[in-house]
């Protein structure tokens, strides 16, 4: 069981208090949330990020800004070490995009984090999808769709190797010799690829996991799930924005009441064309715009019974691993899931009572 979640303005304009709309840059929020996941068993927090303001709707930022809608965001790595000085057993994913992070830099926060945690950080890694994106950190355009990809298996591999550069055994604390680590068991790792190149070894000692639980969802389309849930557009506007976002091309420049030409983009593809599937030529916008957007994901209302069981069959009829639990946050609807849906879950035996694994790696395992 996880969550989805983003540092960012939570729930504007939807229909309750407004309180942690205004105070969403203080971490009690989130600091609330992670240990009411906790005291409910799950197993960890991911955190989204992006590094841009979009303004793909009409040419304009004006849309995402006025509704706070992807927009605006704080750094999620320095909520991460909060989280997890809160909590015990909960694991803290943080995204980290690939193109933009230089690999040791990612390999160094992220076993510092697991050692702050005792072995609880994982990372989310994604590709970027915005032109925005590549804009801030120096580009004009974005790396191509599949280049991307290309890239994100190499940088992968030299983080894996960075966090591998040491020996488990290296460190020795050995007070009576006064060695600290033994040099022959710290190795460089030399790696020169066809996008990244690094001497090593990383400067950190190894990690309680060996390496941070790694996650990677494909090409953004269980992303694009969960935002969906977060993002419950009702207006044809919402919804425009919204494509607009994920495709980087502007939909209100098209005839709302004429069929929709072909669109082809490199920015979150597979998201942006599932938004669309199921279109034939004579498909409007409007009609598009009008209909529900279901790309996978289980939406369901009613009773914390009624919400289990669905749960409970879904995953008898598909399998799987668990659940993402995304949705606007707030204090009360933490307490719906924390303290009305997973006690039903826990006694139809669908989640843990207590935790058995010392760290996240082991705790993913146990399912």
């Amino acid at each position: 069981m996880g969550w989805f979640l983003n540092y960012t303005v939570p729930g504007w304009g939807k229909d309750w208090s407004g309180e942690p709309a205004r105070d969403w840059t203080s971490p009690d929020l989130y600091i609330e949330l992670a240990r009411a996941m906790e005291r409910a068993r799950f197993d960890y927090m991911m955190l989204e990020d992006g590094s841009f303001i979009p303004d793909a709707y009409q040419g304009t930022a004006e849309y995402y800004l006025a509704k706070a809608a992807h927009a605006p965001k704080h750094e999620p790595a320095i909520l991460v070490p909060l989280l997890m000085q809160a909590t015990r057993h909960l694991g803290v994913i943080m995204t980290i995009a690939t193109p933009y992070y230089p690999p040791f830099a990612a390999a160094r926060l992220m076993a510092s984090l697991d050692h702050l945690s005792n072995g609880r950080a994982g990372i989310n890694l994604v590709t970027a999808h915005n032109v925005r994106t590549a804009q801030n950190f120096g580009r004009d355009e974005h790396y191509e769709h599949d280049l991307r990809y290309e890239m994100a298996d190499e940088w992968i591999d030299l983080v894996n190797q960075l966090w591998t550069s040491w020996q488990p055994d290296a460190v020795i604390a050995d007070y009576e010799s006064g060695i600290y680590a033994d040099h022959a068991k710290v190795n460089a790792v030399n790696f020169e690829g066809r996008f990244y190149k690094s001497r090593g070894p990383l400067n950190t000692i190894p990690s309680p996991q060996g390496r941070p639980v790694v996650c990677q969802a494909g090409e953004t389309h269980d992303e694009a799930v969960a935002k969906k849930k977060r993002i419950d557009a009702t207006t044809v506007e919402d919804v425009l924005a919204r494509i607009s976002w994920t495709s980087g091309i502007d939909f209100s420049q098209f005839d709302l009441d004429a069929p929709l030409p072909t669109i082809n983009t490199d920015a979150a593809s597979s998201t942006t064309l599932g938004m669309l599937q199921g279109s034939d030529p004579t498909t409007t916008l409007r009609e598009i715009a009008q209909r529900p957007v279901r790309l996978g994901s289980l939406e369901v209302s009613g009773t914390v019974d009624e919400v289990a069981s669905v749960m409970d069959e879904a995953m008898q009829e598909v399998g799987g691993d668990g659940f993402l639990i995304a949705g606007q946050l707030s204090r009360r609807y933490i307490s719906e899931v924390a303290d009305g849906l997973a006690p039903v879950l826990r006694r139809r035996g669908l989640i843990r009572s207590e935790y058995t694994g010392a760290t996240l790696r082991d705790n993913l395992r146990e399912f």
